[in-house]
C-alpha cells in the first residue's frame, strides 16, 4: 500500500524498529489520505500500536512535482476516515490531523480532536502562525508554498513580505465553493494545493469532497 506513493516501507519499519528498542525519543507516523489507502488506515493503526509510536498524524494529500494530485480522496472515503476518528479512542493512540487538511477536522465535529476554544489553527497556517525556509536561506510560508523572498531578519519578514500578507487576506477573498460553503467559518483550507492546482491563492478547494453549498 505504501509503494502506491512512495518507497521505503521496508526502511520505515527499520527505523521505528530501532526507535522502540532504543525507547530515548518520542518517535509518531505521519500518514497522507489518499483514495487508495482509506480502507487500510486501521492496519496502519495496529502498526503503530505494535511498533509503540506515540501518535499518528494524518496528512492531506498535496501535489506532486508535475502540480497534480493524486488518489483524490472520494466523499465515501473521507466520510469513512471521519467516521473512523469519531469512533477511535485517543487513550489508546492518539491521532490528530494536520492544520491544512482543514475540511476533516472542520467537517469532524467542529474540533473534535483539539481544543476547540483557541480558534488558531482552524487551518492552513502559512504566513498565519508558521513559515519556513527553503535551502538556499530564502524565506517562504511554507515548505510547500514556493514563494522565496529574502529578508534581513525573520521578524522583518513576518510583518512586512507581500506574500504573508495576501495569504492572510483569504478570508476576504476566497472563491467558490469554499465561500458559500456551510463549513467556511471552520474550515481554511490548503493554499499550497490552491496555489499549485488552483494557480490562484485564493482559489476555493475543487476536490473538497463534503463541501457544500449553504442552503
Amino acid at each position: 500500500m505504501n509503494a502506491k506513493s512512495r518507497a521505503g516501507y521496508e526502511l520505515a519499519i527499520k527505523a521505528l524498529k530501532i526507535l522502540q528498542a532504543d525507547q530515548q525519543v518520542p518517535y509518531f507516523i505521519n500518514w497522507v489520505a489518499r483514495n487508495d489507502n482509506v480502507e487500510d488506515f486501521p492496519n496502519l493503526v495496529n502498526l503503530a500500536k505494535e511498533a509503540g509510536v506515540k501518535g499518528i498524524v494524518i496528512l492531506e494529500s498535496k501535489p506532486d512535482a508535475d502540480y497534480v494530485l493524486q488518489a483524490v480522496i472520494s466523499k465515501e472515503n473521507f466520510l469513512k476516515l471521519a467516521q473512523y476518528l469519531k469512533q477511535h479512542k485517543q487513550s489508546e493512540l492518539p491521532i490528530a490531523v494536520e492544520p491544512c487538511f482543514s475540511p476533516l477536522r472542520a467537517y469532524i465535529n467542529n474540533y473534535y480532536l483539539w481544543n476547540r476554544n483557541t480558534g488558531v489553527n482552524k487551518g492552513c497556517g502559512a504566513g498565519r502562525n508558521s513559515m519556513a525556509v527553503d535551502v538556499d536561506g530564502n524565506l517562504i510560508p511554507c515548505r510547500h508554498l514556493l514563494y522565496p523572498e529574502r529578508y534581513d531578519t525573520i521578524e522583518d519578514y513576518w510583518w512586512n513580505s507581500t506574500v504573508l500578507d495576501k495569504l492572510r487576506r483569504y478570508e476576504e477573498n476566497k472563491g467558490e465553493p469554499c465561500r458559500s460553503c456551510y463549513l467556511t467559518q471552520n474550515c481554511l483550507s490548503c493554499r499550497a494545493v490552491a496555489d499549485k492546482v488552483g494557480k490562484n491563492l485564493f482559489s476555493g478547494n475543487n476536490y473538497c469532497p463534503v463541501g457544500e453549498i449553504k442552503k
